[in-house]
């Protein structure tokens, strides 16, 4: 089973870009607009029974770092 992100690219993400905002006001923008950040639909995932704690954590720890 994947655990995955995705990022609609809006008009407002296009301005971020456009003005080289870092990355973390990408991040801020896109789950203001709806972006599940994939350690939290891990969560949802093991939440209900679809994949372990341990396996969240190992598959996101970039994520965590970042």
């Amino acid at each position: 089973m994947a655990i995955i992100e995705v990022c609609a690219v809006t008009a407002e993400m296009q301005e971020l870009i456009t003005e080289r905002a870092p990355a973390s006001a990408l991040r801020t923008k896109a789950i203001e607009q709806g972006m599940v950040p994939m350690r939290e639909y891990g969560w949802r995932k093991a939440a209900s029974g679809d994949t372990t704690i341990e396996e969240v954590i190992a598959v996101t720890a970039a994520e965590r770092s970042s």
